[in-house]
């Protein structure tokens, strides 16, 4: 009799669950912005450039459909460089939170001609 209790015990617990997931799932929101997988390496989170990805996929269409290829902080502008598959662009925003992100410039990968670390 115990062993039949236990699970049907835990058939109405997961019944539950299940049920309290579905209902409630409309009314969550993310906590923190997805992590950015770079070059299908899954490095250790990031909030700036999480957040810095978000921001432009969802502020500007023209950056949407691009990948984030790398970056680099600017911290003396509060910025970041971002490369993406198609452009590179320079971005600044304020710390922490990036909430708000605007494009400096962007300049197509086709007209960078190199690279000098400074």
């Amino acid at each position: 009799a115990k062993p039949v209790a236990g699970v049907l015990d835990f058939t109405a617990k997961a019944t539950q669950g299940v049920m309290s997931h579905t209902r409630d799932g409309a009314n969550r929101s993310r906590v923190r912005c997805p992590r950015v997988v770079i070059d299908n390496l899954v490095s250790p989170y990031n909030e700036a450039l999480a957040k810095a990805n978000e921001t432009l996929r969802k502020s500007n269409q023209l950056f949407a459909d691009e990948r984030i290829q790398q970056y680099v902080e600017a911290s003396r502008a509060h910025g970041m460089y971002l490369v993406t598959d198609a452009r590179v662009l320079a971005v600044q925003g304020q710390p922490p939170s990036f909430s708000t992100l605007a494009v400096v410039w962007a300049l197509g990968l086709p007209q960078v001609e190199s690279v000098r670390q400074v």
